[in-house]
């Protein structure tokens, strides 16, 4: 890499991603890749090899990387157990990042220039706040340095951002709670997956029931789609298009803002039966004597042109965030402010 400018100033908030793609090329075709005593595994050569020029290009610490690979493990498992000086403790992702910047105290800006880390967006908008909680973004040439799967069945996608992922967890959470611990009382098998395929489309959460008989097929008592935000129409239609196959659905928005546009969206699509006039921003969610849900469910008799083509309402539910997480703080407070080792055991044995 001799020649190469490293000055932090000569790079962007998000970094640079052709430095990264150099440095993969560069790294996975070094003939002396196997001599410095990297294993003989392609994939662990080339994050091995990446971690090196950071660690020279940029003077990435242990403290770095900690903290990247803590974002890691939240965005992929939802959870992380951090062994610190003091009692392990489990960390959730609806808990945001503030606490692994205290915990590891990393080079943030440091780490924004080499292209790692970067403030998640909504609608295009940088937002340091989710859920009045700090999150922190990994970029692709982050995601580069794990040997994590993201992509593929059960796992989500490679260019999910936090923000998704931070719905699909509370998602999934939520339907545990309300839908596979309640409805075990009635079938002999009821589970709550993600990214599980339907009827030959991939669902962000869905809830599959059996009632236990020897010839009972399964059956979907409900799925859910999360949309991060409001620009990407054509995915959104295309979801609405999923849904609309299913006997009962649900979306789920990070913000009133993007519920509202989303809604407006496909009101004049003609997938709700709604005109804009009955979307007001300002419209309750819920504890209101005239919700959203309320608006969608009486607009179901009249249904639009479009729905004659569809086997259900392809919008019948809609939630924001933090009407899932005011749901989920009463049944798992332990998600929003972490727990101990050992409460979590006591609670596991319980369950």
């Amino acid at each position: 890499m001799g020649g190469t400018n490293t000055s932090l100033d000569q790079y962007g908030s998000d970094g640079r991603p052709e430095l990264h793609e150099g440095l993969i090329q560069k790294g996975i075709s070094k003939a002396t890749i196997q001599v410095r005593g990297y294993k003989h595994n392609p994939a662990e050569n080339k994050i091995r090899w990446l971690h090196d020029q950071y660690d020279k290009l940029w003077h990435t610490t242990e403290n770095d990387w900690k903290f990247i690979e803590g974002l890691t493990r939240l965005h992929r498992d939802g959870q992380v157990l951090l062994l610190n000086n003091g009692p392990d403790r489990y960390y959730y992702i609806p808990q945001g990042h503030r606490w692994l910047v205290e915990a590891f105290d990393p080079d943030l800006d440091k780490l924004q220039k080499a292209g790692l880390i970067r403030r998640p967006r909504i609608n295009g908008e940088k937002r340091e706040r989710i859920m009045k909680r700090t999150f922190w973004e990994l970029t692709p040439s982050a995601k580069d340095l794990s040997d994590t799967e993201w992509s593929g069945d059960g796992e989500g996608d490679m260019g999910e951002g936090v923000v998704h992922r931070l719905g699909v967890w509370l998602a999934y959470w939520w339907v545990v709670e309300t839908h596979e611990k309640l409805d075990h009382e009635y079938h002999a098998n009821v589970l709550a997956k993600r990214y599980h395929r339907v009827n030959g489309s991939v669902m962000d959460v869905s809830v599959e029931y059996t009632n236990g008989e020897p010839r009972d097929t399964q059956s979907q008592e409900l799925v859910i789609e999360v949309e991060a935000d409001s620009r990407h129409v054509e995915a959104t239609d295309t979801d609405v298009w999923k849904l609309c196959a299913q006997r009962r659905n649900a979306w789920i928005f990070p913000t009133r803002e993007v519920l509202v546009d989303v809604l407006q969206e496909m009101s004049f699509r003609g997938y709700t039966g709604l005109d804009e006039s009955e979307i007001p921003e300002t419209l309750a969610v819920r504890n209101h004597r005239d919700t959203y849900n309320h608006r969608l469910d009486r607009v179901n008799g009249r249904a639009p042109e479009a729905w004659q083509s569809m086997m259900y309402h392809p919008m019948q539910e809609v939630y924001t965030y933090a009407l899932i997480a005011e749901d989920l703080r009463e049944v798992r407070p332990e998600l929003f402010r972490g727990e101990s080792k050992e409460s979590r055991g006591k609670r596991e044995n319980q369950e």
